[in-house]
């Protein structure tokens, strides 16, 4: 292969941890800011080198390094993006507030307005108390994404950071590597793709996939690089083809190779259930011309040599992808029946796709994003009208990761106007998507004029009817089809106003049988004002919020009895029978022998649920399950997320407590004698009982195999993953939750 070509897949291939050898200093940024700005400030940068250089004197890092160390390398990364000299210098500041006493006061003091307001929006939020670990890792997010939709820079400045942080993560203890690195494959990777900043994206997610699964990591970089050794003849050829016949049509562009980033090729393997080899698009050309018309000319000529693939061609210059990368994208067949994709775009739309937001000068001015840049940034727009609505932490991150990782499928109206949803969305998400109202009526949909059901899966080009009733109410079961965080959003609101007015007529009806009880009238009560003064002592907002509490099973009637007639009139208690409802929380009343806690109750029934299935270690909720005492489910599961927040109760695992917990996994392998029988063993090995196993034969020579397991806790399902994925022939292993 061409020297090109061969450094081209070689700086792409290198192992993560490399990225974190060299060390830069104050002179290699200034430096580097000369050459692509040489009216920049460059007093601001050294002031701010200074400055955190004394606030953080003595402090070191996990790896024993001086903590200086840190912001010298975020803002180095900074300036090689060829940043601002505002952002460049926040940079060197973000973490004096968090990590000294320094106050964001005192940097605007010294720093100004603009350097003030950047750190402050980059600092987390760790001096304020919150319940629960869920609202403070919301109340991040919402801070972060606020200050992102006035200036864009203050993710960039973040993103930044993350990435320094990764290439020094193996001095952590490893649980918290595996915790920063799965956080920075939910929020911090995909926020980096949505900015076009595809560089930083593609770095972030194999430093988190390297620590994740560090084992199927060195199988996939082996299987790459012996993929380059064995192609390079081969990819040489092809690139002397292309050069030489678009010299014949008088196009100057540059040619390069790349392959395919590690995580991407598990992400391919894991959602097509494949091993590597039966991956055909691994293999990529890049062609960078000057202008748009040479884009479309090289295509052809292209097109002209090998034959393209049907279904395999992309236009992203006449329709850019939301975060505004632009390119032709076509996969042709060339001798001995292989598949190669062909890259090809203009200079500037190469910056944008590298380096996306950061490559414009225009977006580092500390502005709010120019109306006709509204555009490119139109999807946090989106994202932060309905956050606004959001005040469930849970659903709040629920929603957070489902924005981030949609990607698109195009779509029309009637009108014919464009319509952009996550992939996979139904009819029932374009109705949402068009106004809450016509989501809530949609009743059917014509797609290119025929009828089809709600779960039908949107396509490209697919052009949408919404069919709606005026008396219609969503349906709960559209949770289970629905894509995005609107529609999602808006079927959980109408569920939780639809459960809290059952919750509220049966409390009512529960506190009129109790008053029943002793000859008292209800009414009577609420129209003397009684009930008035008792919301006063306790708390309480009003009787729907009373009501509704004793519904869910949180307010006993007893007490409210009790506060409000007088011990003489309880005395005289009237004869009655148990009622139904009344046996229902009584037998919720048994004491609970498991291995999760209750906050603030006791003596209270604990099940769990077996849509999520949770096991020690998974960050859990509890909520009142009429009849069955609290349901505990995981925090990420989706019918937990359609409660009402009032139904919810906190719980922990008991450390003290010593069951095991069962827990399913899918194990996909090559259908190979003895392979189940390695399989078994190893887990066997662990001291782990399989209580129940399923295996079956699928196409392609694979075998699936779901086994229901006993184990102690999350680390113990992880290890047991672990050594799965070490057996040869063994595809992909993953938990099975429900």
């Amino acid at each position: 292969m061409g020297e090109e070509i061969v450094q081209e897949i070689g700086t792409r291939l290198s192992k993560p941890a490399a990225a974190a050898t060299s060390r830069a200093t104050l002179e290699d940024i200034i430096s580097a800011v000369q050459k692509y700005n040489p009216e920049a400030d460059l007093d601001c940068i050294r002031k701010a080198y200074v400055f955190c250089s004394n606030v953080h004197k003595g402090q070191k890092r996990v790896s024993g390094d001086p903590f200086l160390i840190h912001p010298l390398q975020v803002a180095m990364i900074l300036s090689e993006m060829r940043m601002d000299t505002v952002s460049i210098a926040a940079g060197f500041l973000h973490d004096t507030v968090e990590d000294t006493l320094v106050s964001v006061d005192e940097i605007r003091s010294v720093f100004g307005e603009e350097i003030a307001t950047l750190v402050d929006a980059i600092t987390k939020l760790s001096k304020i108390n919150f319940s629960s670990r869920e609202k403070r890792e919301a109340e991040n997010y919402r801070k972060m994404f606020l200050a992102m939709a006035k200036d864009i820079r203050v993710i960039i400045v973040k993103l930044a950071d993350r990435l320094h942080n990764m290439r020094t993560l193996q001095y952590l203890p490893e649980h918290k590597q595996i915790k920063v690195a799965q956080e920075t494959l939910n929020i911090y990777a995909p926020i980096a793709g949505r900015l076009g900043m595809q560089e930083m994206k593609i770095e972030l997610e194999n430093l988190a996939f390297a620590t994740t699964k560090p084992d199927v990591w060195e199988r996939i970089e082996r299987q790459v690089e012996q993929l380059k050794k064995h192609s390079s003849k081969f990819m040489d050829k092809i690139n002397d083809i292309v050069k030489r016949k678009l010299v014949e049509f008088g196009i100057k562009a540059d040619v390069s190779c790349r392959v395919k980033h590690q995580y991407s090729i598990y992400k391919k393997m894991e959602e097509q259930k494949v091993e590597f080899d039966q991956i055909h698009d691994l293999i990529a050309f890049r062609v960078i011309v000057d202008s748009v018309k040479e884009c479309y000319e090289c295509l052809g000529i292209i097109h002209s040599i090998w034959k393209p693939v049907h279904g395999r061609f992309k236009d992203f210059i006449s329709m850019p992808k939301t975060n505004n990368y632009q390119s032709l994208h076509t996969t042709v067949i060339i001798e001995g029946g292989h598949r190669i994709e062909f890259q090809i775009r203009t200079r500037a739309m190469h910056a944008m796709a590298e380096w996306g937001v950061a490559s414009h000068w225009k977006y580092k001015t500390g502005k709010e994003v120019e109306p006709k840049d509204e555009i490119k940034f139109r999807w946090l727009r989106q994202f932060m009208e309905l956050q606004k609505e959001l005040s469930d932490p849970a659903e709040y991150l629920d929603t957070v990761r489902i924005d981030l990782f949609a990607s698109e499928v195009y779509v029309f109206t009637p009108q014919g106007q464009l319509r952009e949803l996550p992939r996979g969305s139904s009819p029932v998400d374009f109705a949402y998507a068009i106004h809450t109202d016509v989501g809530n009526q949609c009743v059917g949909a014509r797609v290119n004029g025929k009828i089809v059901p709600l779960r039908y899966i949107l396509r490209n080009g697919d052009t949408i009817e919404i069919l709606t009733s005026p008396n219609h109410k969503p349906s709960k079961d559209w949770l289970k089809f629905v894509q995005t965080s609107k529609a999602r959003s808006k079927i959980r609101q109408y569920v939780r106003i639809e459960q809290r007015q059952r919750s509220h007529d049966l409390g009512q009806d529960l506190l009129e049988k109790e008053f029943d009880k002793y000859g008292e009238k209800f009414g009577h009560y609420v129209k003397s004002g009684a009930f008035d003064q008792y919301f006063h002592k306790v708390g309480m907002k009003d009787m729907d919020q009373m009501l509704a509490l004793i519904g869910y099973g949180r307010l006993n009637v007893t007490s409210i009895v009790e506060a409000l007639i007088p011990a003489e009139k309880r005395k005289k208690q009237l004869p009655h029978h148990e009622s139904a409802i009344s046996k229902i929380f009584k037998r919720a009343k048994e004491k609970s022998k498991g291995v999760v806690r209750v906050a603030g109750l006791d003596d209270i029934m604990v099940s769990f649920g077996k849509c999520c299935n949770p096991i020690p270690g998974d960050r859990i909720m509890g909520f009142i399950t009429r009849g069955r005492g609290i349901t505990v489910h995981t925090l990420d599961c989706p019918r937990m997320l359609t409660t009402d927040p009032v139904r919810r109760v906190e719980v922990q695992w008991d450390k003290m407590a010593t069951s095991m917990r069962p827990a399913r996994i899918r194990v996909v392998a090559v259908d190979k004698t003895g392979i189940l029988s390695e399989i078994s063993q190893a887990i066997a090995s662990m001291g782990i009982n399989i209580s129940q196993a399923n295996c079956r034969s699928v196409e392609d020579n694979k075998a699936i195999n779901t086994f229901d397991v006993l184990i102690s806790d999350i680390s113990h399902l992880f290890e047991l993953i672990k050594n799965l994925e070490k057996i040869r022939n063994v595809i992909s292993v993953e938990r099975v939750k429900g």
